[in-house]
């Protein structure tokens, strides 16, 4: 006979995060673009879209449209960029 195996909160939020950065993974190229808008430099957009990863690490999204909150991250992050730019 096989036991049934219960998944912990720890298990269930390290499937989350990874069905959540898999998800981020298919959207980096869009996230890209957005932050080129923001700032036409590549390693800056890029920098943008490492930051924008980050930020999602620390406060995921709640469920519902994450690419939308992926993308106001990221833009939000190349517009911080920006910001320390002109400073």
């Amino acid at each position: 006979t096989r036991k049934a195996t219960r998944m912990t909160p720890d298990s269930q939020k390290q499937k989350d995060m990874t069905a959540l950065f898999a998800e981020f993974e298919r959207q980096r190229k869009k996230l890209l673009t957005f932050c080129q808008r923001e700032n036409p430099c590549i390693e800056d957009a890029e920098d943008a879209v490492q930051d924008a990863a980050i930020a999602v690490y620390l406060h995921p999204p709640a469920p519902g449209n994450v690419r939308a909150y992926f993308r106001r991250i990221a833009v939000n992050k190349g517009r911080d960029v920006m910001r320390q730019q002109s400073m």
